[in-house]
Formats: C-alpha cells, structure tokens, sequence
C-alpha cells in the first residue's frame, strides 16, 4: 500500500496509532461483512480544547458484504493517486473490527470498534500488554507481533498482523476487555 493511501486511510477512518496494519488479510476478508451501521456521514469528534480541523468528512456506503470509505474533501478526491477505501467488518468474539484496504489489495489495517448513540468508538491494543500476552498464551503465534520499535525507525508503536489467520482472529478476540490491554476512545460523530 502507498504510504499516502496509508496516511489517508488512517486520517480519514482511524487515528494512526489505531491502525493494526495487516500484510494480508488472506480468507479472513471473504469473511467480513457489510455493517450497516458504518453507512452515513461521519465528522471528527475533538478532544477537548483541540481546534476544528477543516475537514469535511466522510461518507460510507454499503452494498452486499462491502462497504466504501469516501472522503468529502474534493481536494483530496482530486489527488492522482486517490481511490475510496473498501471496508469490512470482521467479528472475532464478542469484538467487531474493521478491515480496510484499496480495492483489489490484499494489505491495509483494521481497527476494533464499536457504535453506540452515533458515535464510533475505536480500540487499539496496547503493544506492550498485547506482546506479554503472545508470549504467555501464544509463543508459536506466526502472524501477530509487536515489532521492534526503535525511535530513530519507527513511526507509531503497534501491533502487526503478517497474515489474518483463524489463529489470529482467534488471539484478537481473547485479549482482555480491559483499559489495561485497550485503549478506547471516541473519534467520529454521524450527522444526522
């Protein structure tokens, strides 16, 4: 994926340190579906004393097992290299999460989240407490890890999913609803 693609998925649908990126979705993708919940206009919902960002927000749509992640920026629609974003969500457990990714690729990220009263909630795994528990539950695991993060090469400390597996979806679902493993925080409103 373009790291622009990247930088606009993450901007536009989820924080970047939200972002689980994903080499491969592999048959997991074929598995996500349509949440309808997702279908409307969303904008920013801004920590308190953070200034308005000129953005115009976005829109989702879904048709069948497929939603569209558009932006309403007509500068950024104008961009060379601008697609909308393919989105599906995935249930492992009682957790929702979204995949992303251009049409016809098979990276992106994902993000577990929740809608509630028109808000969308995003929780992203804390790395440090993500990797203690591969370590305890899942040595073996091959296709979930915490990178080496080192500040002179690293962007944003994450979790990373070579290939999303069953053992995958699996591990995701049995981390702990808990602040300690997650951090949660409400990032985009629905017009109504």
């Amino acid at each position: 994926m373009k790291h622009s693609l990247h930088a606009l998925l993450c901007a536009a649908l989820l924080s970047l340190a939200a972002c689980i990126p994903v080499e491969d979705f592999g048959a997991n993708w074929d598995k996500g579906t349509a949440d309808t919940a997702l279908v409307g206009t969303w904008d920013d919902i801004l920590p308190a004393g953070e200034k308005p960002k000129d953005s115009p927000g976005m829109a989702i749509t879904c048709a069948e097992s497929t939603c569209t992640l558009e932006t309403l920026d007509p500068a950024e629609k104008m961009k060379k290299d601008y697609k909308p974003m393919t989105l599906r969500t995935l249930q492992a457990g009682d957790y929702k999460f979204v995949m992303v990714r251009e049409e016809g690729k098979t990276t992106g990220d994902m993000v577990r989240y929740s809608i509630d009263k028109d808000v969308f909630r995003q929780s992203t795994p804390k790395p440090a407490k993500t990797a203690e528990f591969l370590k305890e539950k899942y040595p073996a695991a091959k296709n979930i890890h915490r990178p080496e993060c080192k500040p002179d090469n690293c962007v944003f400390d994450s979790i990373k999913i070579t290939t999303l597996d069953d053992e995958t979806v699996k591990i995701l679902s049995e981390l702990p609803d808990t602040a300690e493993y997650w951090i949660t925080e409400e990032r985009y409103r629905k017009r109504p």
